[in-house]
């Protein structure tokens, strides 16, 4: 038997075969490793969970391959993975392993706001996320013995993200290069100095390998064996080589190459025959092509330094199909114009591609354009996908692409028609015919709120719903896991975030654009209440009587804070970066507070009785007020700020409020979403909007059914297309 069949018999007698063993009670075997498996019962932080697996003589789950990520997809979902996020080159957390075939969403890992560092995977892609998160989490064991699991083959060593096989045993050129690809790989392709060096010092093959370049073809034309493509880095040992000697080229590691008679024996290196187009971080792999989706609407230049910078360009659409494909894909919600890379350069009406300078092959023109105005020469992608020449100075969204080093005809070539019918079929199906036609239609981002928790025909309830405040519709989106009796809601790090403090249990949700569910934020273990809050610079600023905190926008954590507010039944506001108390505690003030020294100042007089709710009037650094009087009856008045002044509201006709849930609608006005009147005793009816600058009280469409007998709801307007999972939480 030579020694290419000896090896390989040694090779296939030592590899693992995953078979079932014994695991320790409440761990499962799964292809022959054991692992542990949460549930939402024992949801963790990363950290927490990372711990955990530690302890019980394992690590978090570090998926070395989609295979393996999606055998324990089988079991859960939404859970974390070792990986944290926040240095330059993502590595898995406790083996060290570079990641080699991750499966990030698009756009995935953004470090959002600075502060998403660990990792989690939910259908399937892989998400950075706050680590402060309570998620579920899934522990393996460390028996590296198993192919499956494993990033590489049993045998295999994974450099710097590649798996490679050095031989023990010296063979001749062609059989080196045979014995490679009978194990699925190919003859060690040195691309670049650092690649070379890394193997080298790797393995100490300081006394020669054959590496996968020859001249065999062509004298002193040297090609790799895989590609044929002509060798451009080189390390020959002196000047005088190569020296003809032979058409094999042997890497004698730091001391260079030596060209060498083919049919000599030398040891080898294999590479893994296994070339994924890897993308950078950031970005996403889609229909072979890498691409990065920018969050931030910037200028057309400032767009394509942005691209160029991280070794992209703007996307330029090629033909019809990719078009279509990006569109649907990474815009489809109908309501965002984006960049594309082609403008006028030369005040003509000749459209170029912003990359090369080249005149475009394609175009999809819209009616009347392009217009030929001079001020006009970018082009962006308009809601229905055509193309229209814009004024460069405008702020739009854009995609990069980041290309390979090869032609991609889907990308690449003029006009790809076939198939595109029944791609286009496809996408309506998943991204439009699931839609209600009025979820299809453009929606203005004011028009639509949230109403979350309250207490409903006297119960607490974990509703959540989305209304739509002109046509007084609503409809029903995923209820909170616990019922919020008076929910506080905000948008932190562009999540929606909602706490509670019921008694001394603080308890905090952030909503998933990922899972489209309520994710726990992990809280502070003092048990305090924290019955107030309101957003500061720098993050949420929550506060009670025993203490108060800070959730950090840069970090995620919790600060905690000396300063107490013995805030009953009245509000906290920020009136222009002034943290303000309304009321409470049965005092009839307005007082400033120093929220960082936990000092007071009272500033006005409101009449006698209890706050009940209170909303911010922006243009003119007012609060609008619902006070409770001790005879029962309600008032409502404004103070303003400036002047610190306080002046009487009128109440609606034939409506006395009582307890409403007020929204800030515009600069002026005041939304009054639900509550009761107190003069009859019963619900509110209509919506009613109050305008400071008239005076005037507007009665607005039928309250919706599921509003009907609820108070002490949270409500958020879903004004701000920056928040997370934004065009879902618009749909019914």
């Amino acid at each position: 038997m030579n020694g290419c069949c000896k090896l390989l018999v040694v090779l296939i007698c030592n590899s693992w075969i995953g078979t079932a063993r014994a695991c320790d009670a409440g761990w499962t075997e799964i292809e022959g490793k054991c692992f542990y498996i949460s549930d939402s019962d024992t949801a963790l932080t990363w950290t927490e969970a990372v711990a955990y697996c530690s302890a019980e003589g394992g690590r978090l789950f570090e998926p070395q391959s989609k295979d393996a990520a999606a055998k324990i997809d089988e079991s859960t979902d939404n859970y974390w993975i070792g990986i944290q996020t926040g240095s330059p080159s993502l590595t898995f957390a406790s083996s060290g392993h570079t990641i080699r075939e991750g499966n990030w969403a698009g756009g995935e890992p953004n470090n959002f706001n600075g502060n998403e560092h660990c990792a989690s995977i939910s259908n399937g892609y892989w998400y950075d996320e706050l680590c402060e998160l309570d998620k579920r989490f899934v522990c393996e064991d460390l028996n590296a013995t198993i192919t499956f699991w494993n990033a590489c083959p049993t045998g295999w060593d994974l450099i710097d993200g590649t798996c490679y096989y050095k031989s023990s045993a010296a063979m001749n050129f062609t059989n080196a290069q045979a014995y490679c690809q009978a194990i699925n790989g190919t003859l060690f392709e040195p691309q670049y100095g650092k690649q070379e060096a890394g193997i080298v010092n790797f393995y100490n093959t300081s006394m020669g390998m054959w590496i996968g370049i020859s001249d065999e073809n062509a004298e002193n034309e040297y090609r790799y064996l895989t590609s044929r493509r002509v060798v451009e880095y080189s390390n020959w040992l002196e000047i005088s080589e190569p020296d003809s000697s032979g058409d094999c080229v042997v890497s004698m590691g730091a001391s260079g190459w030596y060209d060498k008679n083919c049919t000599s024996e030398n040891q080898f290196v294999c590479q893994e025959d296994f070339n994924p187009y890897e993308c950078p971080t950031g970005y996403s792999l889609y229909q072979g092509r890498c691409f990065y989706k920018t969050d931030r609407r910037k200028f057309y230049l400032n767009s394509v330094f942005t691209c160029k910078n991280s070794g992209a360009r703007m996307f330029e659409p090629k033909n019809e199909l990719a078009l279509y494909l990006v569109t649907q894909n990474f815009f489809p919600k109908g309501y965002e114009d984006y960049w594309i890379g082609v403008r006028n350069k030369r005040g003509t009406t000749t459209f170029n591609y912003e990359s090369d300078n080249q005149e475009v092959v394609y175009t999809h023109w819209a009616s009347g354009q392009p217009t030929q105005d001079n001020s006009a020469n970018c082009v962006g992608i308009g809601r229905d996908g055509t193309w229209t020449d814009v004024d460069c100075g405008t702020r739009n969204l854009f995609l990069c692409e980041y290309l390979p080093d090869f032609y991609q005809p889907l990308w690449d070539g003029p006009s790809v028609q076939q198939g595109f019918n029944s791609m286009k079929s496809y996408a309506y199906e998943k991204f439009v015919a699931t839609l209600t036609e009025d979820a299809a239609e453009e929606i203005p981002f004011f028009r639509r709120y949230l109403s979350i928790g309250g207490v409903d025909n006297g119960s607490s309830t974990n509703s959540t719903y989305l209304i739509d405040l002109y046509k007084g519709d609503s409809c029903s989106k995923t209820d909170l896991p616990e019922s919020f009796e008076s929910p506080q809601a905000h948008i932190f790090s562009n999540k929606i975030l909602v706490c509670q403090s019921f008694g001394v249990m603080f308890t905090c949700y952030l909503w998933s654009s990922t899972n489209e569910e309520w994710e726990q934020l992990s809280t502070p273990d003092e048990m305090k209440p924290y019955t107030y809050s309101v957003a500061v610079t720098g993050g949420i600023f929550f506060t009670g009587s025993e203490g108060s905190l800070l959730l950090d926008e840069a970090t995620g954590a919790w600060i905690p804070s000396n300063t107490t507010v013995s805030l009953v039944n009245g509000c906290i506001v920020n009136v222009d970066g002034q943290v303000t108390l309304i009321g409470g505690n049965s005092t009839n003030t307005v007082s400033y507070l120093d929220w960082e020294m936990g000092t007071t100042e009272i500033v006005a007089s409101l009449s006698s009785g209890t706050v009940q709710s209170c909303a911010l009037v922006p243009k003119s650094s007012s609060v609008f007020i619902s006070i409770l009087q001790d005879d029962g009856t309600s008032v409502l008045e404004l103070w303003t700020s400036g002047t610190n002044t306080v002046e009487a509201v009128s109440q609606p006709d034939n409506t006395e409020l009582n307890n409403p849930s007020l929204l800030t609608l515009d600069e002026t006005t005041v939304f009054v979403s639900n509550g009761k009147n107190g003069t009859s005793g019963a619900y509110l009816e209509n919506f009613l909007m109050y305008n400071t600058n008239g005076g005037s009280w507007l009665v607005e469409e039928d309250v919706p059914s599921d509003l009907a007998n609820l108070v002490d709801n949270a409500i958020l307007p879903l004004w701000d297309e920056t928040i997370q999972g934004f065009d879902s939480l618009m749909r019914c």
